[in-house]
């Protein structure tokens, strides 16, 4: 298999992993055509209503992040997944997740026994992803490079982090600034 599909499938198993201990479906696609490689989606209740949500991930995968200092790593993304990012309109959020895995693959994954009696192995999957929301696309992609700034001990790929996005995609907050978006994206077309 190809490196880039390693990083690939291997980037798809750690949001896997985060989504499933949330309690989040997760949906892969055949093709990355619109920069989306997988769906994360849950349904909860609010007021007696079934309210269905859901969030789009761009996966990277690499060895070698920029790190610009001991707070921040950056990744610049290509022309075209950049503007694809810029150019979303209203449709589910979108989340880049870069996975940063040691150089050596075999170092990706390891079983280990941590006391002499323990009857089991621990799987270790060696590894960081950054994930970021970008809903504010001004204010978190650098135009000019291309480039996302993960913040370290605040972006990661985590149980509380997408627990947190959770409550964000769920507040009334988030859903009317959404909503009056919308309505005035449309009354802008109605208008032209």
């Amino acid at each position: 298999m190809h490196l880039d599909k390693r990083k690939e499938d291997f980037s798809i198993a750690m949001v896997r992993a985060v989504a499933a201990t949330c309690g989040w479906t997760v949906g892969e696609w055949s093709q990355d055509m619109d920069g989306i490689d997988t769906t994360l989606f849950k349904a909860v209740e609010v007021a007696g209503k079934i309210i269905p949500k859901s969030c789009d991930f761009q996966l990277k995968c690499t060895e070698s992040p920029t790190t610009d200092n001991s707070e921040f790593i950056s990744f610049t993304l290509k022309p075209d997944h950049y503007n694809r990012i810029k150019n979303r309109c209203f449709s589910s959020p979108f989340i880049l997740c870069v996975v940063v895995v040691p150089n050596e693959i075999k170092q990706w994954y390891q079983l280990k026994k941590a006391e002499k009696d323990q009857l089991h192995f621990d799987s270790i999957l060696k590894h960081c992803g950054y994930a970021k929301l970008l809903a504010d696309h001004d204010n978190m992609l650098d135009d000019a490079s291309k480039t996302v700034r993960f913040t370290k001990g605040k972006d990661e790929l985590s149980i509380e982090n997408l627990n947190n996005l959770e409550t964000v995609l769920w507040s009334p907050g988030y859903n009317l600034e959404k909503a009056r978006a919308e309505r005035e994206f449309w009354a802008q077309q109605q208008q032209s």
